[in-house]
């Protein structure tokens, strides 16, 4: 087989893997954005490290396994994740600190956002 054909095989190939790509982070989002509780603009109290405290939602993303985003597997699960910037306990303003908040490592225990303990508490590392 030619040589340049192979390269304009491979070429049209590529587009539409990145086609594809570009296709699923639209699907991603469109499922977080339609999930998530939260909206842009909502304050938001989370509790992370035993520490609590509040932002201010600036951003929905989507959530998902690592192993997924790297090889990306039917059925895995969509999630969402808001970020923003934490708000000063102080003056009630937003500081510079900024936080996230994911429906894959959080859960809501009585209106507060709290981080679920990491697998390795559970396998006792």
């Amino acid at each position: 087989m030619n040589i340049e054909k192979l390269k304009a095989d491979l070429d049209q190939e590529k587009s539409k893997y990145n086609a594809a790509k570009e296709k699923i982070e639209e699907l991603r989002l469109e499922i977080a954005n339609s999930l998530c509780p939260l909206k842009v603009g909502d304050r938001v109290k989370f509790r992370k490290g035993g520490k609590e405290y509040e932002g201010l939602v600036e951003h929905i993303h989507y959530a998902i396994d690592t192993m997924d985003g790297l090889f990306p597997k039917i059925g895995a699960e969509t999630g969402w994740s808001v970020s923003g910037h934490r708000i000063n306990k102080t003056t009630g303003k937003l500081g510079k600190v900024s936080f996230s908040v994911s429906s894959l490592d959080f859960e809501l225990q009585s209106g507060v956002w709290v981080q679920k303990p990491p697998l390795e508490k559970f396998f006792g590392l």
